[in-house]
């Protein structure tokens, strides 16, 4: 097994993903910010007419984890996601933009 091979197992069998929750953190929060960018005018209006009207959005349960964080702090020295939720396989669930756009707004670390 080569050196990389190991430490990504490691990690694994930690139940961490090789980035970690501060790198994620902070990446999710560019990906909200491009999100909410990329809303031309018609997008957000419809999105505020009805609340059926939704945007779906498919990713892995680490960066969705991340999305519903408020931030991150250390405990134990190491980082770790607050207020995150951890998503089952094919889980629904409704996110707001407007805490979309002022969590990738704040300052969190």
């Amino acid at each position: 097994m080569d050196y990389v091979h190991k430490v990504v197992m490691d990690k694994y069998m930690q139940g961490r993903g090789v980035e970690g929750n501060s790198g994620i953190y902070k990446r999710v929060q560019e990906i909200k910010h491009q999100l909410i960018e990329e809303l031309t005018p018609e997008m957000k209006e419809k999105l505020q007419e009805s609340p059926l009207n939704k945007i779906l959005l498919v990713t892995h349960s680490r960066v969705l984890q991340a999305f519903s964080a408020s931030g991150i702090k250390k405990v134990k020295g190491e980082n770790t996601l607050v207020d995150a939720r951890y998503f089952q396989n094919c889980e629904v669930v409704p996110f707001k933009s407007a805490e979309s756009k002022q969590n990738s707004e704040e300052e969190h670390l």
